[in-house]
């Protein structure tokens, strides 16, 4: 099974293959992503935009079972048409008409990406490309939230010896500190790209969705986060 893993990055994404090995790659663009040959995407993007329910369901479930620190890692996600606004000032003044709250520049800022993963995907890919969250893909394989920042050397070292018992994955980070340079992708990008790529090696059965029945948008995607439940 090619479990992929995919976070953002600062040259645009960062895939994590795990199959019989480890396979690391910086794409610009997501839909290159879906030429590995994969058997499940997970990826750290909202997929699912909502037309008027604002916050969505997975968002809140997924700031609850963080609780505090870690929650500020889930943010609203603004809707549709507000992620399609040709500028921040006409999103915000969208996603205020619909929900009464502006959009945060946090959000704003990977408005690109969130449109290159919606473009990319259709009904036929709904099996095949989950959102997930790397901080909830951590708390589910623990069993209970992170203690440090990811980006902090205490959060880098508690995030990898959790996911060494998953899979083999120091020399694999190390090696990828030194083929990808820090202006292309960030140490706790790589981090969070494996995560992702283990939980989803755990099997799409065994996957877990916040919420339990997520509804979907308007296009048919789900609005949901996945994790796997703790098994080590």
């Amino acid at each position: 099974m090619r479990s992929v893993g995919v976070d953002g990055c600062r040259s645009g994404w960062i895939a994590a293959v795990l199959d019989k090995g480890w396979e690391l790659s910086i794409h610009s663009s997501f839909s290159s992503i879906l030429e590995l040959d994969p058997d499940l995407v997970l990826v750290d993007i909202p997929i699912g935009l909502p037309d008027r329910e604002y916050p969505r369901a997975c968002d809140d479930a997924a700031r609850k079972a963080l609780g505090r620190p870690r929650s500020s890692s889930v943010f609203p996600v603004p809707v549709r048409d507000a992620v399609y606004a040709p500028t921040y000032r006409e999103a915000c003044h969208i996603n205020r008409e619909v929900t009464g709250k502006a959009v945060s520049k946090q959000a704003f800022n990977i408005f690109p990406k969130i449109r290159d993963v919606d473009q990319a995907l259709g009904p036929d890919l709904i099996e095949l490309v989950l959102e997930s969250h790397p901080e909830v893909a951590f708390w589910g394989l623990k069993g209970a939230p992170m203690a440090h920042y990811k980006r902090t050397k205490e959060g880098q070292k508690e995030r990898l010896v959790l996911l060494e018992k998953y899979a083999k994955v120091g020399d694999v980070f190390i090696s990828a500190l030194d083929q990808f340079p820090r202006s292309k992708v960030a140490a706790d990008d790589i981090i969070d790209a494996m995560v992702l790529a283990i939980t989803a090696s755990q099997g799409r059965g065994s996957l877990v969705s916040l919420p339990l029945d997520p509804p979907t948008d308007g296009t048919g995607l789900p609005m949901q986060i996945v994790y796997a439940p703790k098994t080590v």
